[in-house]
């Protein structure tokens, strides 16, 4: 069979496999003729080859996929040898794996979803959006997802609130994608074509392959939406200087990969002075000093991830604040639609 193809489809199913299973199929590979899948207890994937591979196993992950991965020949022959092995075989190559029992959990997924909807620019730019204004806490629950309801992507931790709310429909009935969930649309963004909402778990169709994630039980707040209300009443406006992007930008490249995420640059004003700084707390500290056109009257600070703050300021420079309002807003146009970002400000004395 093609090896090509066969290492994409283990790619795909590598989003759902467990690196520490609890149970040893959350680390496998389920393989039945052209059906391939794998779950590690919350995400679920299945793809589809264009050709039947002749098997019924299951096979640890890690092994199988470095191997097809390493291997330099365009075909590969997989076959179950008489004493239940799986065996990889190529011209000069041969691998022996150890196959779990089966048939087992990864046979009862569902991925038979009654209606498909096309993914909309607005679902993913929202998620993309919006998802830097989630809880990392797991113990906030809810607040751990990105919410889509109607036209409008949300999120909030209790201290931000990101929303975008899209030119299209998005979605009849509220559904709260969990971080997983959150991250894969964003990062399959381009492959994704499709998605679907059945029982409790929200799935993603691209080209022969289906995502699934289990959703987040719960209800956000109302007072989430009275505060995008409010933010239409804040009645000054500060303008960020110019290059006040470029600066956000070069503390976002100082931030490792791993940790960006989870990690927040800090933006001070205090009269004419604007103050960006940025750390990981072990290997680097930032901080660059800007000088605005006109003063703010009252000190503020504010902490925001930079690739959001950067994403902001690509489209508007303008903070809108008000006397007496604990938070600071910004509102932006897109080609998905309007995006709004609120986060709570600590007002220092001067």
């Amino acid at each position: 069979m093609n090896r090509a193809k066969l290492l994409k489809a283990l790619e795909a199913l590598n989003t759902a496999v467990a690196g520490k299973p609890i149970l040893a199929e959350q680390g496998c590979y389920r393989i039945k003729g052209k059906t391939l899948r794998a779950s590690d207890g919350v995400s679920l994937v299945q793809a589809e080859l264009d050709e039947d591979t002749g098997l019924d196993c299951t096979v640890p992950a890690s092994h199988l996929y470095k191997l097809i991965k390493g291997l330099g020949n365009p075909d590969v022959m997989l076959t179950v040898t008489e004493d239940n092995k799986l065996a990889v075989k190529t011209d000069k190559v041969r691998g022996r794996y150890a196959l779990e029992a089966g048939p087992g959990m990864l046979d009862d997924l569902d991925f038979a979803v009654d209606t498909w909807a096309d993914c909309p620019d607005g679902l993913k730019s929202g998620v993309a959006k919006c998802r830097f204004a989630a809880s990392k806490d797991s113990s906030r629950q809810v607040y751990c997802g990105v919410l889509v309801k109607g036209d409008s992507v949300l999120a909030s931790d209790g201290i931000r609130i990101a929303c975008l709310k899209a030119k299209v429909q998005l979605s009849e009935q509220p559904v709260i994608l969990s971080a997983d969930a959150a991250a894969l649309l964003d990062r399959k963004a381009t492959e994704i074509k499709q998605w679907g909402v059945k029982g409790g778990s929200v799935y993603f169709k691209a080209d022969g392959v289906i995502y699934g994630c289990r959703n987040v039980v719960g209800n956000y707040t109302d007072k989430v939406w009275a505060f995008l209300t409010k933010s239409d009443t804040l009645d000054k406006r500060l303008t960020f200087p110019a290059i006040a992007r470029d600066v956000i930008v070069r503390h976002m490249d100082q931030m490792t990969e791993v940790l960006e995420m989870d990690r927040e640059g800090e933006v001070k004003v205090d009269g004419k002075t604007m103050i960006v700084h940025s750390t990981d707390g072990v290997r680097y500290d930032l901080e660059e000093e800007l000088e605005l056109a006109t003063p703010l009257d009252v000190p503020v600070r504010l902490k925001a991830h930079p690739a959001c703050l950067a994403d902001i300021l690509t489209t508007t420079k303008e903070m809108r604040y008000a006397d007496g309002v604990i938070f600071v807003a910004f509102v932006t146009e897109t080609a998905a639609g309007e995006f709004r970002y609120l986060t709570t400000v600590e007002r220092p004395k001067a």
